[in-house]
């Protein structure tokens, strides 16, 4: 038994060798194909566009919508050229749209739609990633006003002209134009209960009251001199508004009569205003100082201010219908949601979504599952992003420097230019993470188990000292997690003890360890060496007990920055002339010079095999080097320039940071999932400019006639005729036929029913209503002498020999003679819409002694044969056939009848089985040659 099983591991190991050796004939061979060729293409070849990482909303205000068919609220934001749809259940993101032409200038809502204008087109949403309509034409500027009501939707640009559409045939009903000189639009909207009429109001202080549908204006209201109009805000009564000034004022004023019923004086000036529906006479106003202001109507007066809620003017405001919950939306990249339910009716933070308010200033992948990504922004302020669910989005903090050693005092942080990534060991007890704040000498450090700042500051003097005349540059921590090097602008490079925070060794004492700035340190993975990089045009490699040198490499000019591969000794250089070198620290040699760059590297990463370089410049290229052969093999534009960048741990992701974006682009490797053929790219090449989001592709869904729902996705018969395919069958169906008698034994009662006696008033016998026994008709059977005639009409007469007789759908299907060439997928899906024990009955019933026949076994065995063949419900006939042998084995081995058709669904059973092993043994092939194990 052993040598049989090891004979079969044997087979196993050979199968698998044998499809190595394929893939490596196949790629070999298409090399060979193409060998000298080059592919000009006009988008990346290894990297596409995945998601934007902390990107939540800009100034434009977001958008509440309710579905009725969720019973859910959506607040939908603007990030650019793209639009966020979040659910109001924790702020959980929905979905991410494709990217527009230009910047989304403002947006609309109602109960089926999303409306975003850019440019002079605006767009209809649904699902929040489909366009169903395009409205154009009619507009020669930027739109800046969308209002949705009914059927029409009112458009106004930046030159005053107002146009009404329908919304379902997209035509232009009507166009008016105002004259910005005396009536400049700053906010529309539109009176409850006011039919075909809209609200205006304007930078002159003047609000005028049209009928669309005329194209008329009805009323000019009373004129507030000196103050512009900023926001208009239905009230919950009828013919009140509340309109914003400029003047710091709140009026809510009175549509019928034209009167002000109220003015509320503002300490900060109020940009949007909302209204509480829960019945509660409450106002919320937001501030163009980030600010929100909760106001008492009865009492005229200020219930709750709170200060510094966001850091940028409050765009966005709304209440949620009928509850106590309301969100605000910023410039600040930040959405917040509040509920009211403090004392008095307050407010206080229920939950919130925020990114970087400015650029980042270094990202890195953090941890070893590289599912998260640690991002120091230019706010100075630390977050951690995860890959797959934003709901466990981090922010850390802001960083803040020691009084004693801080070099200026200012109320904004300083912005984090570097940080050290996470040691491999991971300490939990006590810091673990250096961050260097740009034109500060001191540097603090973090601890990634407490998500917080600790106590220790890195210093080379023991004695703190305010205002120094130095400045740090550069730092990197060793994997062990215990030490950090910091380089300065003098040309000094010192190293700390992270946990302690003492001044462990200065490098090239007593003299200085590069003449002029430090751009760039390094240590190797084993704590031997310490690389150091300056504006002198020197890279040395020091000991790392001591300060003594172990070899100067000179560049042509000077070293602008180091990075080091994380998992080997292998260095990369960036100079000022506009070079890559990459060195090696062991045999302390350059390996590789890459000198078509045309423009200063910003930055560069090694992929995780250190295979690839990857590199950034400021003319917005991303280049891509195969190190083994030196070719350029990847290249692509951006919009702007990709300031940092930072490979996945596994190397499924690229994180990169744009020097005007305030996301994280995260770019997916295709060549982890699929073959990629690298040829060489001319070094002159010039790709054209590729916009990240566009390489998700925007869809446009025509909407049917009065359907408001989605289309239902149907799933082809089958993929491939080389994959199996399983039926859509529930499992639980065959699944049971395979352990029926078990689940009938578990379902026996354990004891008889029990016998209820009948109550008294009930008669404790039955009587027939006549004692004539005549009145009983008894049935006469006649008799005939003929003998076979006899059995002939009592099936005739007798409906119980009639039942028993007629065979079934499935059965009748089997003897069919002309049978259609699908005709085993018509008969497989008619059991599988029976159930378990139909479909016993239905196999038992084929038997000669259960009313079958020979040739109905032989049928189903046909049958089986077919469907095994065709790859087709795989998972259902093995349980069908589980069920006929089990139940007909005695038959089958004792009629001669069947031996031939059970050799040929043997052969195909065997056949078949062989061809999934194949193809499970191809696969382990290729996951082997990915992952290197041959080489």
């Amino acid at each position: 038994m052993e040598d049989i099983v090891e004979q079969t591991k044997r087979d196993e190991r050979a199968k698998i060798h044998a499809a190595r050796l394929r893939c490596l004939e196949e790629r070999e061979k298409a090399r060979s194909e193409t060998e000298g060729q080059t592919i000009p293409h006009t988008r990346s070849r290894i990297f596409r566009g995945h998601k934007i990482l902390g990107h939540v909303t800009n100034h434009v205000p977001g958008v509440l919508r309710y579905v009725h068919t969720r019973r859910e609220n959506f607040i939908v934001t603007c990030i650019g050229k793209s639009i966020n749809t979040y659910a109001s259940n924790q702020l959980s993101l929905l979905s991410t749209s494709g990217t527009l032409t230009t910047e989304i200038s403002c947006m609309a809502g109602d109960t089926y739609h999303v409306y975003t204008a850019s440019g002079n087109t605006i767009y209809a949403w649904r699902r929040g990633v489909e366009i169903t309509h395009t409205y154009t034409g009619g507009h020669g500027s930027t739109i800046v006003f969308i209002l949705p009501f009914g059927e029409h939707l009112i458009s106004i640009d930046e030159l005053g002209r107002m146009c009404m559409r329908d919304i379902k045939t997209e035509e232009q009903i009507s166009t008016v134009k105002f004259d910005p000189n005396t009536f400049k639009v700053s906010t529309v909207m539109h009176p409850a209960t006011y039919i075909n009429k809209i609200l205006l109001g304007s930078q002159q202080g003047t609000m005028q009251l049209w009928n669309v549908k005329k194209m008329k204006m009805i009323h000019l209201f009373s004129n507030w001199t000196g103050s512009s109009i900023l926001h208009i805000e239905q009230a919950p009564a009828v013919d009140c508004v509340a309109v914003a000034l400029s003047k710091k004022r709140v009026l809510i004023h009175n549509l019928r009569y034209d009167v002000t019923i109220m003015t509320l004086k503002c300490e900060d000036q109020p940009i949007s205003i909302a209204f509480r529906t829960d019945n509660v006479e409450a106002m919320i106003t937001g501030n163009s100082n980030g600010s929100i202001t909760l106001w008492d109507l009865n009492r005229k007066e200020v219930l709750q201010h709170v200060v510094k809620s966001h850091s940028e003017p409050v765009t966005g405001l709304q209440c949620f219908h009928q509850e106590p919950i309301f969100f605000t939306t910023s410039s600040d990249n930040t959405l917040k949601l509040w509920i009211l339910d403090g004392p008095g009716g307050t407010f206080r933070e229920l939950c919130t979504r925020s990114g970087h308010s400015q650029p980042p200033g270094r990202i890195k992948f953090f941890g070893s599952p590289g599912y998260e990504v640690f991002s120091a922004g230019k706010d100075g302020r630390i977050r951690q992003f995860h890959i797959y669910n934003e709901t466990i989005n981090r922010a850390w903090g802001e960083n803040k420097i020691p009084l004693d050693v801080c070099r200026r005092r200012s109320e904004k942080p300083n912005p984090i230019i570097d940080f050290t990534s996470q040691s491999v060991a991971n300490m939990q007890h006590h810091d673990d993470i250096a961050i260097l704040t740009e034109d500060e000498a001191a540097v603090t450090t973090w601890s990634s188990n407490m998500f917080k700042q600790g106590g220790t500051v890195l210093f080379p003097f023991k004695k703190r000292i305010p205002h120094p005349d130095f400045v740090a540059t550069c730092l990197f921590l060793s994997s062990c997690g215990q030490f950090v090097v910091i380089g300065y602008d003098n040309g000094s490079v010192h190293r700390y003890n992270i946990q302690s925070g003492q001044h462990r060794l200065e490098y090239g004492r007593p003299n200085k360890a590069h003449e002029g700035t430090v751009r760039g340190v390094a240590i190797d993975n084993v704590n031997g060496c310490v690389a150091s990089g300056g504006a002198d045009n020197l890279l040395k490699i020091w000991k790392f007990d001591t300060s003594e040198v172990m070899e100067e490499l000179t560049f042509d000019a000077g070293i602008a920055s180091i990075f080091r591969h994380k998992k080997s000794n292998i260095l990369g250089v960036l100079l000022d002339s506009f070079e890559i070198s990459v060195v090696d620290l062991v045999s302390k040699n350059i390996l590789r010079e890459f000198t078509n760059v045309s423009s200063p590297v910003q930055d560069a990463a090694f992929s995780p095999d250190c295979r690839w370089l990857t590199a950034s410049s400021a003319d917005c290229l991303v280049r891509t080097w195969d190190l083994p052969t030196g070719n350029m093999i990847d290249v692509f534009r951006l919009e702007s320039i990709v300031t940092y960048m930072d490979y996945s741990p596994q190397g499924e992701y690229l994180a990169t940071a744009l020097s005007d974006n305030i996301g994280i682009l995260l770019w997916m490797n295709r060549s982890v999932y699929r073959f990629i053929s690298l040829l060489p790219i001319p070094q002159d090449f010039e790709p054209p400019i590729v916009d990240f989001r566009s390489l998700v592709t925007v869809p446009v869904v025509e909407e049917p006639e009065g359907q408001t729902t989605g289309y239902d996705y149907v799933s082809p018969e089958y993929l491939d005729n080389d994959l199996i395919t399983f039926s859509q069958a529930p499992e639980i169906r065959w699944k049971s036929l395979l352990h029926l008698d078990t689940i009938r034994e578990r379902n026996k009662p354990k004891q008889p029913p029990k016998q209820h006696v009948a109550p008294f008033f009930l008669p404790s016998e039955l009587k027939l209503p006549s004692d004539d026994s005549s009145s009983v008709q008894q049935p006469e059977i006649s008799s005939t002498s003929d003998s076979t005639s006899k059995e002939s009409k009592i099936a005739q007469n007798s409906k119980i020999l009639s039942i028993a007789f007629k065979l079934s759908p499935f059965a009748t299907g089997l003897l069919e003679k002309n049978k259609a060439a699908d005709y085993h997928l018509k008969l497989c899906k008619i059991l599988e819409n029976m159930g378990p024990s139909q479909v016993e009955s239905e196999i038992l019933g084929l038997a000669p002694h259960a009313g079958g026949s020979i040739e109905l076994m032989l049928a189903f065995i046909t049958f089986a044969k077919h469907v095994i063949a065709s790859k087709m419900h795989s998972d259902t006939i093995q349980a069908y056939l589980n069920v006929f042998l089990r139940h007909h084995a005695d038959l089958l081995c004792s009629h001669r009848r069947f031996q031939k058709p059970e050799q040929e669904l043997h052969k195909t059973l065997v056949n078949t089985t062989e061809s999934y092993f194949d193809c499970v043994n191809e696969v382990l092939g290729y996951c082997a040659l990915i992952k290197g194990d041959i080489y």
